[in-house]
Formats: structure tokens, C-alpha cells, sequence
């Protein structure tokens, strides 16, 4: 699995190179960075809206996890 994350951060960080080259070609290197940044911004705040999201199904997936788990112990008899 981890193969897998590595490919495509490695793959998204090639394209991310090429576009930052192609902006700074276009329209200079401290507007690139400017652009860069602006849209480093709005994903922190679109990530920002969706962390109480995010939360309650991680706390809800944990939850149905455990009650899974639980339910296979006293089925099985082990002791848990």
C-alpha cells in the first residue's frame, strides 16, 4: 500500500513541478509564488470546512470497529 502513496505523491509532485515552471515562465517567478501560496490557502480552508466532517465518520468508523470486534470476541467465547 505504501507503493502505491509513493507513486502518486511522487507523480503529482513531477506535474506540480511542470506547472510551477510553465506559471513562472508566463508570468515570473514571484507571481508563481504568489499563486502557489493563494492556492496552498484556499485548500487549508476548504480542508478547514470539512474537519468536523471528517471527524464524526473517523470517530463513527472506530466506533462500529470496536462493536464489530466485541461482537467476534463473545461469539467466539475468548475472553476480551
Amino acid at each position: 500500500m505504501i507503493s502505491l502513496f509513493v507513486m502518486a505523491r511522487r507523480g503529482v509532485e513531477a506535474f506540480g513541478s511542470l506547472l510551477a515552471g510553465v506559471l513562472a515562465d508566463n508570468f515570473g517567478t514571484p507571481d508563481t509564488l504568489l499563486i502557489g501560496g493563494i492556492v496552498c490557502l484556499l485548500a487549508s480552508l476548504a480542508f478547514a470546512t470539512k474537519v468536523s466532517l471528517l471527524k464524526s465518520a473517523s470517530i463513527s468508523f472506530y466506533n462500529n470497529r470496536r462493536a464489530v470486534k466485541s461482537a467476534a470476541l463473545v461469539d467466539s467465547g475468548a475472553p476480551g
